[in-house]
């Protein structure tokens, strides 16, 4: 099973996110890790997500960063990959998918836990709202695992000026 976390990621000891070329991403708004408007359904390998968002003053907001699975020992588990994919673009805004580095986020609970102070490569998935837009926006994206897994996040967000 694919680790995927959907309440964005531990805020890392030092430094801070970076894009692919070494950009800092700190200047952005991210989602809260208590994410109670989620609704998930799953068919079978298809899972579905629903969620409510959101952005305020035009910030960048991060949807979440999303990377192949780790073992327990922190070494990634290269027969798990995992693809983030645009489905459907915003109307008033931009919806983004960059590969960077970032610290992964794992319950406190799990075997991976340790981990969570190791950068390791992924994939943001990022809302840029359109300047001066006020009003709730719609996106979806989608992760495919290598295992044949899917899953159809669809977001509302909620655009204050």
């Amino acid at each position: 099973m694919a680790v995927l976390s959907l309440a964005g990621c531990v805020p890392p000891p030092q430094g801070g996110p970076t894009d692919a070329n070494g950009n800092s991403l700190t200047n952005l708004s991210t989602p809260s890790p208590a994410r109670p408007q989620v609704i998930i359904s799953e068919n079978g390998a298809k899972l579905t997500v629903n969620e409510t968002m959101n952005s305020i003053g035009g910030l960048r907001l991060r949807l979440g960063f999303f990377h192949d699975a780790q073992n327990p020992d922190c070494t990634l588990n290269h027969g798990i990959q995992i693809v983030v994919k645009p489905v459907t673009q915003p109307q008033h805004g931009t919806l983004t998918i960059t590969s960077g580095v970032d610290y992964p986020s794992y319950p406190t609970n799990a075997p991976q836990f340790k981990c969570v102070s190791n950068p390791i490569f992924g994939q943001d998935v990022y809302f840029n709202p359109a300047n001066g837009y006020a009003g709730t926006d719609m996106l979806a994206y989608v992760l495919y695992d290598s295992l044949g897994k899917e899953i159809l996040t669809n977001v509302a967000i909620n655009i204050t000026p």
